[in-house]
């Protein structure tokens, strides 16, 4: 996939998936699910997303997140193709734009959310190992969190997270959003939930400046920390 434009690796990616079997797909939602919370511990708050049809479905993680009691707060497409967030309550409707179901409840700024998670969890085709993302082409997060890439928002400070979970595959963090801002606070995490095939190694993915850079994957196989390259 080196060489490939982000045309060309969204469509292998999105055949792949289509392809998948029911079986792999619930046993990743299984492996998600069981992943997150063997190293979730210190996570006050977390964001995440309602997956479309073939994204990996972390569905159950997010249920059994908001029935332990940890806030979950969930995407609204907003105008201009960017993001604002609702608590999950659990109760969904239509969307107003388009893209499938959104939460019920007062809409929070993208700024306001950051300030109660610490971890966001962002849907993604794939990753490579430096902790670049490919979306699915709307660059709706890209948008949302533009300010927060560029250092203008920070969250309050977050616990040290519990890394001795099963499966997790741990390296050094990318200094980008896991060390404190210039405010010296710091910025929630941000984890994209992919395929353990979807992880790709560093340069494998074209990069523009207004990415959105990941801290680390959520694989069906544990946490993959993003590493700078050497």
């Amino acid at each position: 996939m080196r060489t490939e434009t982000k045309p060309g690796i969204r469509r292998v990616v999105r055949q792949a998936r289509r392809a998948m079997p029911a079986e792999v797909r619930r046993d990743a939602a299984e492996a998600f699910e069981a992943g997150f919370f063997a190293i979730q511990d210190g996570v006050r708050a977390v964001a995440g997303y309602l997956p479309l049809a073939t994204e990996p479905d972390i569905e159950p993680l997010l249920r059994r997140a908001r029935n332990a009691g940890t806030p979950v707060y969930l995407p609204v497409a907003a105008p201009e193709r960017t993001l604002c967030w609702a608590l999950d309550s659990g109760r969904y409707s239509a969307s107003a734009i388009g893209g499938g179901p959104e939460p019920i409840g007062e809409r929070l700024s993208t700024e306001d959310m950051v300030r109660r998670v610490d971890v966001i969890l962002v849907p993604a085709l794939a990753v490579d190992r430096a902790g670049h993302r490919l979306g699915q082409g709307g660059g709706y997060y890209d948008r949302a969190f533009a300010a927060l890439i560029t250092g203008q928002v920070t969250g309050q400070p977050r616990p040290s997270l519990n890394q001795s979970g099963p499966g997790l595959s741990l390296s050094q963090s990318r200094p980008s959003l896991s060390q404190p801002a210039k405010s010296g606070v710091r910025r929630p995490e941000f984890w994209a939930v992919v395929y353990d095939d979807e992880v790709l190694e560093n340069g494998a993915l074209p990069a523009e400046q207004h990415d959105l850079i990941v801290d680390a994957a959520l694989t069906p196989s544990g946490l993959l920390r993003c590493t700078v390259p050497a």
